[in-house]
């Protein structure tokens, strides 16, 4: 189970998406030891749950879109925030600084992914305030119990 909720961002989705996707292509056998799959392979045929909800924004809706994208697993939870841009700094001659959009992001069907609303999970679940003030996590439960379905 991946959890991007109240992921605000940053610049990894490229390299999770790769490390989620890599195939198994070898197995090693030490002398005298059983054969094993190197410890960087294998999370291409694990089954894997992805957790997002209306705290995931930027980088995390990217990494979240790019699973969809994939077919990686099932995305559990409720619609991310929809606040998928990249800004740059510009300085200003007094030391201050300013961000503006610099690029933005599309699906490969060309949509948007600023404007589409948001990434929707696969499974609809919502926690809310009275979830938290009783220590308890629906979406975390329901992934869960996805995973341990897929599970053989």
């Amino acid at each position: 189970i991946l959890d991007l909720r109240f992921n605000f961002g940053g610049n990894v989705h490229d390299r999770v998406l790769q490390a989620l996707t890599k195939p198994v292509y070898a197995k090693w056998r030490r002398r005298g030891l059983s054969e094993t799959q190197q410890s960087t392979f294998g999370f291409a045929d694990k089954p894997i749950v992805l957790l997002i909800n209306e705290v995931t924004l930027s980088d995390g809706e990217m990494t979240a879109n790019g699973f969809k994208t994939l077919k990686r697993g099932t995305i559990v939870g409720n619609t991310t925030y929809g606040w998928l841009i990249f800004t740059t700094s510009v300085g200003l001659m007094n030391g201050g600084s300013f961000r503006l959009p610099f690029w933005g992001c599309y699906t490969l069907d060309g949509q948007d992914l600023e404007t589409i609303g948001g990434i929707t999970p696969d499974v609809s679940v919502i926690n809310d305030l009275n979830h938290d003030l009783h220590g308890q996590d629906p979406q975390l439960e329901k992934a869960v119990e996805v995973i341990l379905s897929k599970i053989k």
